[in-house]
């Protein structure tokens, strides 16, 4: 099997974005667990939604943009 430069190029392509899309990934699950860890140690009347949270956002749009990056790009490629 032959490799040509452009397939080739598409292949460290995939890799690097499918590897930085694991990397936000974790990130987004492990700042999604953290903000619940810390939220869950308030009281009860203390706790918050979270929406109101800016810790689980940034979490959770790590985790997504990972899933966005990882399915459409790297796949793709």
């Amino acid at each position: 099997m032959t490799v040509t430069g452009s397939s080739w190029l598409d292949f460290v392509i995939g890799f690097v974005v499918s590897l930085i899309a694991s990397v936000m990934n974790a990130a987004g699950l492990n700042l999604l667990k953290l903000d619940h860890v810390r939220n869950s140690a308030r009281t009860q009347e203390r706790q918050r939604h979270e929406c109101g949270r800016p810790l689980w956002h940034v979490g959770l749009y790590l985790y997504v943009g990972s899933q966005l990056a990882g399915s459409t790009i790297a796949l793709s490629k």
